[in-house]
């Protein structure tokens, strides 16, 4: 009976709306997916031939992360192997979504973390901005958006206040990422003058259904209370350096999702940053349901539900669906396509609620025939903490309007990703919830 009722309530939610209907007014770079890990030992994985895949899917944006993959920093090599990635994205029709993640920069949490003064600055904060002010100028007029960071509230040990060097996850102290994107700011003063870039806060992971449900909330307001932002106010008569407020969301995720879940987990974000002032739009950087858990059925129609609900708010500038194929890891079924590439139903779900998008010319020139190349951009060796120090000339102050990275597993060929960690290990969480929901797990493992 259950069965049935869970396949009735899918079948439903698939035929909201026709697919003309869908998308109607609102742009095609609002529909994105993550096409997993663009690069793995050197080798090029998110090509012309798995961009074009990731195309036909519906979507018109693809969240690329940035990644050293065992370099030692962004040099001029590392930098061109990333060149052909985003002129295959761009080439294919959709637009690049940045994501500079903690592979973006050598070490580990107990380097990003180390803050025994607790100003948030440290020498990892300044190798990060250095990578990320020279990514910047390099991709300028291809990549706008920028994600900064991935998960930063998701932690596995309980006591991670107490050790934040050993938190797990890929949880960053709220001072540090604070510093990481005030000196992001401070570095690419241009590129912001010229609204050639926009920042997006690290997806905050907003989960339920665990041993540990988290909404972001704690987190986003201890953000928001760092003095760093006073810092930045008085030098750019702007308080906070991002356009968007990144939510990675994966709520109800043993069943139908629901719009009156969907607005609660995104509503609570909006609530707290407008006590502060803030009315940047949210942007969806992940959000997921496993075919094996759910059913084929009920995670296209969760996907296509979120979609367009999400479509349909003022406040959201786009969303994301964490995994184009799947990951073979705990055989858990993300994706919009099988390890085989066989389509789910998914795939259709996501061209329908793309339907009728709105194309819009520009979104960056790829460096092929007839095409800008690449500028410079170099690696600072020293960046200076974000505070009375802060260099460059102001702007005008008004704020810009605007409409774990999961990697998803492949095999080898047809141009797909191969396994990542990404924030696979959260769905991992997920689905032995799924098998097991007095489990006492507290794993929020995710990138």
């Amino acid at each position: 009976m259950r069965a049935a009722i869970v396949a009735l309530a899918a079948s439903s939610a698939l035929t909201l709306a026709s697919p003309a209907q869908a998308a109607e007014g609102v742009r095609c770079g609002f529909y994105g997916v993550d096409p997993g890990a663009p690069v793995d030992a050197g080798e090029v994985i998110l090509d012309a031939r798995h961009a074009e895949a990731l195309a036909r899917s519906g979507a018109g944006a693809a969240r690329v992360e940035f990644r050293l993959d065992g370099a030692e920093a962004w040099d001029e090599e590392k930098r061109a192997e990333y060149d052909a990635i985003v002129d295959a994205v761009i080439a294919a029709g959709l637009e690049p979504v940045g994501l500079l993640s903690h592979r973006a920069a050598r070490g580990g949490q107990s380097r990003w973390n180390d803050d025994p003064d607790g100003d948030g600055n440290n020498a990892y904060v300044e190798e990060f901005a250095g990578a990320a002010e020279a990514l910047m100028s390099r991709f300028a007029g291809r990549v706008r958006r920028w994600e900064i960071w991935s998960q930063p509230n998701c932690f596995e040990d309980p006591d991670y206040a107490l050790d934040p060097m050993n938190a797990g996850c890929t949880y960053i102290l709220p001072r540090v990422l604070a510093q990481i994107l005030g000196q992001i700011r401070a570095r690419n003063e241009g590129l912001f003058n010229v609204d050639e870039l926009s920042l997006i806060t690290g997806g905050l992971l907003v989960a339920e259904d665990l041993a540990a449900p988290t909404s972001g909330a704690d987190y986003l307001r201890e953000l928001y209370d760092q003095p760093v932002w006073d810092a930045l106010e008085a030098r750019y008569g702007q308080r906070y350096p991002w356009s968007h407020l990144g939510y990675q969301m994966f709520i109800q995720p043993l069943g139908e999702v629901d719009e009156v879940a969907i607005a609660g987990a995104l509503d609570e974000g909006r609530a707290i940053a407008e006590q502060h002032g803030d009315s940047s739009e949210l942007f969806i950087t992940g959000m997921a349901w496993a075919a094996n858990v759910v059913g084929e059925e009920l995670q296209a129609a969760n996907l296509r539900t979120s979609f367009e609900f999400l479509a349909t708010r003022r406040d959201v500038a786009g969303a994301i669906w964490a995994s184009y194929r799947d990951a073979p890891l705990a055989d858990l079924s993300y994706g919009l396509v099988g390890q085989n590439d066989a389509p789910r139903l998914a795939l259709a779900a996501l061209r329908d609620a793309a339907a009728g998008c709105e194309r819009e010319d520009g979104g960056g020139a790829g460096s092929g025939p007839g095409a800008s190349g690449s500028s410079g951009g170099s690696i600072g060796t020293s960046a200076p903490p974000v505070g009375d120090g802060l260099s460059g000339r102001p702007i005008d102050g008004k704020r810009r309007e605007s409409s774990c990275s999961y990697a998803a597993g492949a095999p080898r060929g047809g141009g797909g990703a191969r396994p990542d960690a990404g924030w696979l290990a959260l769905l991992v969480v997920v689905g032995a919830v799924a098998r097991s929901r007095g489990s006492a797990r507290r794993s929020r493992r995710v990138i």
